[in-house]
């Protein structure tokens, strides 16, 4: 596990779970859109579904100097996503979890107006859903965030 003197590993609220399956080929650009995140510090759980293309060692390398992301490697020889979900989820100590997939470029606000989100509302729980990725990862700024509030009394 990385560790890092600027972040207390006590004060990650946000944990992030990537399933991924011979992802070899987008991990590096997914990676270093969550790297270029203006949240900090957060959690990073990686989540091998039984990969074959050395995922895992790349990921490793372009993670082994990120500051305040603290990454978590896990395997799950179980195929399917679903599966690979679960394992990661299990692992999360924090009190949000983010679900990314190893082939989508999130903005670099993507955690921050997240955590807005759930910090201006008074819900219980809010789901954000990434949309209109209709360009390259150099087009991600204009991409939109969606939320919806939900509230565990109805």
């Amino acid at each position: 596990m990385h560790s890092d003197a600027t972040y207390d590993a006590k004060n990650i609220r946000w944990s992030v779970v990537v399933p991924y399956f011979n992802e070899r080929n987008y991990l590096p650009a997914m990676l270093a859109s969550l790297i270029a995140q203006q949240f900090r510090p957060f959690e990073l759980i990686l989540v091998d579904n039984a990969s074959t293309d050395g995922s895992e060692d790349l990921a490793r390398g372009i993670l082994k100097y990120a500051i305040g992301i603290t990454p978590l490697y896990l395997r799950e020889p179980r195929p399917g996503k679903i599966n690979a979900m679960e394992c990661g989820l299990a692992r999360v100590g924090t009190e949000f979890v983010a679900f990314c997939d190893a082939d989508t470029f999130y903005p670099p606000h993507y955690l921050a107006r997240c955590d807005e989100v759930f910090a201006a509302s008074k819900a219980d729980v809010v789901a954000v859903m990434a949309g209109n990725l209709s360009g390259p990862p150099t087009a991600i700024g204009a991409m939109s965030l969606l939320a919806s509030v939900v509230n565990r009394d109805l």
